[in-house]
């Protein structure tokens, strides 16, 4: 088991689903298409086509099926890394704010 699975606090769920998520920045919000890569109960990673600075609220529009285990898909959090890609994309990693809960 590598150093990154043992620190790893929540099981991550594989997607590659689109998602809406509305941006909040200090101006207005706006919607967004991008790729949902994998989701957990800490957050998700998404893929987008632009960055989004650290910090950001975010909210997410989806269509997972709230009855199965992807129900903890919250909706509601802040952006806490994003990362170039190679293929010109950015990952952000997206942490939950628990609110919702």
């Amino acid at each position: 088991m590598s150093s990154i699975e043992e620190k790893r606090a929540n099981y991550r769920n594989l997607l590659n689903r689109p998602i809406k998520i509305f941006i909040d920045d200090d101006e207005d919000t706006m919607p967004v298409q991008g790729t949902c890569v994998d989701v957990s109960d800490g957050g998700m990673a998404v893929e987008l086509g632009h960055p989004v600075a650290k910090g950001t609220l975010i909210r997410i529009e989806n269509e997972f099926d709230f009855n199965s285990e992807l129900a903890i898909c919250l909706d509601q959090g802040t952006v806490i890394r994003c990362q170039e890609q190679d293929d010109k994309q950015f990952l952000l990693a997206i942490s939950w704010s628990k609110t919702a809960l």
